[in-house]
């Protein structure tokens, strides 16, 4: 990473959700730094990785860019990374280049309607006691938005997703923001691919899993004080 960095645009890749609705926060906060763009996934096609990847990398710059990754969105930035000799710096946040959970799970949830959970529960999960009622409004208005057949081909994908060699290979800087409140992957996520890229670092911030929709602010901050100090060792 050069002093360009500041001038390099974030290119934002979302979670399951995959519309990127909830980051408007994250949005405002970043822009002040340097233009964001977030790539939004269609909400009636059912696509794993690999058809979100040939989606994303049509729509990526065609210069130098930065690329980040929230939870569902982590290992497709991965993926991105190490195809595209134009990804400058990647940043990981609150996701895993193999999911922890354990792969026989992908069989029986290709039959759950994640439409019909219970709203408590997706919030638990996400948000755990998080004071943030828009947060919470959001996310209830935008889900219902995706098809369950989309949210089945996405929860299925994440249950087989292994980007570990991909993460391996990438000479771009990496930057691992993980949630200390993180009921959905606790420590798993980051610890591997701690494991597989030693090199990367390691931010930890004080809030659940949705990161970018919840601490907004702490993560803006986090990823540009990031790119100065890859700045000034470049020099």
């Amino acid at each position: 990473m050069t002093d360009a960095t500041s001038n390099l645009p974030l290119v934002v890749l979302p979670g399951m959700d995959g519309t990127g609705k909830l980051f408007e926060p994250f949005i405002a906060q970043a822009s002040r730094h340097r233009r964001v763009e977030v790539i939004a996934y269609p909400c009636d096609q059912p696509l794993g990785y690999e058809g979100l990847t040939d989606l994303v990398l049509k729509r990526v710059p065609h210069g130098p860019y930065l690329i980040a990754g929230e939870s569902f969105g982590g290992p497709l930035a991965i993926e991105i990374a190490a195809r595209d000799a134009n990804v400058a710096g990647v940043v990981l946040v609150s996701t895993f280049a193999r999911h922890p959970l354990p792969s026989w799970l992908e069989p029986p949830s290709r039959l759950i309607n994640t439409g019909r959970l219970p709203r408590q529960l997706i919030e638990s999960v996400l948000l755990g006691n998080d004071e943030t009622p828009s947060v919470r409004e959001r996310l209830a208005r935008v889900l219902p938005t995706i098809t369950p057949e989309t949210m089945r081909a996405r929860t299925s994908a994440v249950l087989r997703v292994d980007k570990r060699e991909q993460l391996k290979s990438l000479r771009c800087p990496i930057l691992c923001i993980a949630a200390r409140k993180d009921v959905l992957l606790g420590a798993r996520g980051l610890r591997e691919i701690h494991q597989v890229r030693p090199d990367c670092t390691v931010e930890l911030i004080d809030g659940p899993h949705m990161l970018l929709e919840t601490r907004p602010d702490a993560v803006a901050s986090v990823i540009e004080g990031w790119c100065r100090r890859r700045c000034r060792r470049a020099q």
